[in-house]
């Protein structure tokens, strides 16, 4: 989950800048002078380490650990990392839309920056070249692992973007966007077991005392899973998984550490506990809220949507603040009811709590975290459970509670959902046939909004110039901008600017947001010739680089 958060919060970072949060610098080799820094940043901590001042290495050794999102943040709003990719590519890079090359070259910093950072972190928690090598190894890995799902969903919008009338469907037609997105985690969910398969490095678990026992336990659960695999992570982690919803496509994986830590009875524990969140469905469950919630919360926002970037960062802020709390408080009691489900299976509550008690450490035993109670309080759940069977009933009244909402909320969400996209069909169609270019078409559904919507207004003078087939080639949309510019027409200039930039055009998407930036500060009729004078000068520039580039 780590990584994969990183490469979120490295994404959200584009976002951000792409929405304001940036110098107005565009300086594409200052990103490099960052390189040293986690370097410089883990000789720092071991020199403090030798000092003994170990709260300022706690402190400075989970910067580390986010530092190269730090550093990702700083390239993209301080030095215009976003800036000078889209300058190279011709079009902005955005994360919430369809995804082209733009936003993997965005990204390019932030990779690179991890793949530093683990090397500098493998430096400083080992000092054998061995060791550093297998540490800097397995985590590679796991960034990989979390990388590659990304560069997945990456390839496939892109192959479809390929196709710019397609993607202006998808991009815009809720319902068409839905199915996508539908159609993206599916697959997602079908390639997982394949993709940290191979991404990690794991070797089938045949022969002896431990597949003896983990067959066995299979067998009593009536479990059915691909494969069972053993997890080389050189000793480094202790977990297992089961990856997988269908039954022929399920692979457990149960890490070398967990394999050699844990004697025959607790091993039998432990897979228990993990054939019973697969048994108890926990995973569709957490699915079903995770979407409900984001739905409702959707339905929420749109209500009170608004174009201060600021408020829309915030809303996007609180809404993954809230999930992130609550997805944690179902975790922690979907780990109590597995280990239910590791009694039930076995009949053996003290190998769990021995299993609990051998991974968790002594260190560790009394410390929480996001998903999982603490050992110390697991192990009084299961002795509580052990005396006084109605303790896990209880449990599992009210995560049946639970359940029921979670599902029902997902059905309510689903269908408002369905309701408001369904509403919008219409002017959806309208926006994706500006994007394509189709004016006429676009006319024709005209009449569903009313006559002094902006929208409508763009329709009707888009309409007007259009040839028989319904077009307005780009570079005529250009010379009716500096028609309508010349003339003193600053809002018949803007809106042919903004049907440039529904095209995709650039760079006159950039000088329609900035134009529309200036007018709204326009007070004057000085300022407002400012601004205009300023996007002639704009299009004049891309009309007399976009020569020279034809030329050559």
């Amino acid at each position: 989950m780590g990584y994969f958060s990183h490469i979120i919060l490295a994404l959200a970072a584009i976002v951000a800048a792409e929405s304001g949060l940036k110098s107005g610098w565009s300086i594409s080799w200052a990103p490099l002078v960052l390189i040293p820094i986690p370097h410089l940043l883990a000789a720092w901590i071991r020199r403090r380490s030798l000092r003994g001042e170990f709260r300022k290495v706690a402190t400075a050794t989970r910067v580390l650990t986010y530092l190269p999102v730090i550093l990702q943040v700083v390239a993209v709003s301080l030095f215009g990392w976003t800036e000078s990719v889209s300058s190279w590519v011709g079009s902005e890079a955005r994360p919430d839309e369809l995804p082209e090359l733009s936003i993997l070259l965005s990204l390019a910093p932030f990779i690179l920056f991890e793949f530093i950072t683990i090397d500098a972190r493998s430096r400083l928690f080992a000092v054998i070249a061995t060791e550093v090598a297998r540490l800097r190894n397995f985590q590679y890995r796991m960034f990989l692992s979390g990388l590659v799902p990304i560069v997945i969903y990456m390839a496939l919008a892109g192959i479809l973007a390929i196709d710019p009338n397609l993607r202006a469907m998808i991009e815009e037609v809720e319902l068409f966007h839905a199915l996508f997105a539908l159609v993206s985690l599916t697959i997602f969910a079908m390639a997982l077991p394949a993709i940290l398969r191979n991404t990690w490095e794991t070797v089938p678990l045949t022969g002896g005392m431990a597949h003896a026992v983990l067959t066995d336990v299979a067998r009593r659960a009536n479990f059915q899973c691909n494969r069972l695999l053993v997890w080389k992570t050189g000793n480094q982690l202790s977990n297992a998984a089961i990856l997988g919803f269908f039954r022929r496509q399920r692979t457990v994986l149960f890490s070398d550490s967990l394999l050699a830590e844990l004697h025959p009875r607790e091993l039998a524990a432990v897979f228990a506990h993990e054939i019973g969140h697969a048994r108890r469905k926990h995973v569709l469950i957490f699915a079903a809220w995770t979407i409900a919630f984001f739905l409702l919360a959707d339905l929420v926002f749109s209500e009170f949507a608004s174009s201060e970037d600021w408020i829309w960062m915030t809303q996007a802020g609180l809404l993954v603040l809230g999930w992130y709390l609550g997805f944690g408080y179902l975790s922690r009691r979907f780990e109590l009811d597995a280990d239910l489900e590791s009694l039930e299976i076995t009949n053996d509550g003290e190998a769990l709590i021995s299993a609990l008690e051998n991974v968790g450490g002594a260190h560790a035993r009394n410390r929480p975290s996001w998903r999982h109670f603490s050992t110390a309080k697991r192990v009084l759940f299961m002795r509580a459970t052990i005396n006084d069977p109605g303790v896990g009933a209880r449990l599992r009244s009210n995560l049946r509670l639970w359940t029921r909402a979670g599902f029902g909320l997902f059905l309510v969400a689903s269908v408002l959902e369905l309701i408001a996209m369904s509403s919008h069909w219409s002017e959806n169609w309208i926006t994706a046939n500006l994007r394509m270019g189709r004016y006429n078409e676009a006319y024709e559904r005209v009449e569903v909004l009313a006559d002094d919507e902006p929208l409508a207004q763009l329709v009707t003078l888009a309409a007007g110039q259009a040839d028989a087939r319904g077009f307005i080639a780009p570079i005529q949309l250009d010379a009716l901008a500096q028609h309508s510019l010349r003339n003193g027409d600053a809002r018949g200039g803007l809106m042919w600017l903004e049907l440039s930039a529904r095209r995709g055009l650039y760079p006159a998407a950039t000088i329609y947001q900035q134009l529309s930036e200036d007018l709204s500060k326009a007070e004057e009729d000085k300022h407002t010739a400012r601004a205009v004078n300023s996007a002639l000068e704009s299009l004049r520039k891309a009309e007399l680089a976009n020569q020279a580039t034809q030329a050559e």
